[in-house]
């Protein structure tokens, strides 16, 4: 799985989550550090980019606070 914020792209090991109430998920771990995570806790911005696509995953200008308070919580 590869995020993006601005310029700034990270890359994450993906595994498959059987899940009853859908077909399944993708779940992805990885450090808050790491810079497309550090890039859209500055800027809001965040991207899924899958098959040549680029999905907008972008928070509301009033859910910015929250982004920030979830790093925060993080400890990152």
């Amino acid at each position: 799985m590869v995020l993006a914020s601005g310029r700034s792209e990270s890359r994450f090991t993906t595994a498959r989550i059987d899940d009853a109430m859908s077909q399944g998920l993708v779940q992805a771990r990885g450090a808050a550090s790491a810079p497309a995570l550090q890039a859209f806790r500055k800027s809001g911005d965040l991207a899924l980019l899958t098959k040549g696509q680029r999905h907008s995953l972008k928070a509301a200008s009033a859910d910015r606070g929250q982004v920030r308070a979830f790093f925060e919580a993080c400890g990152a």
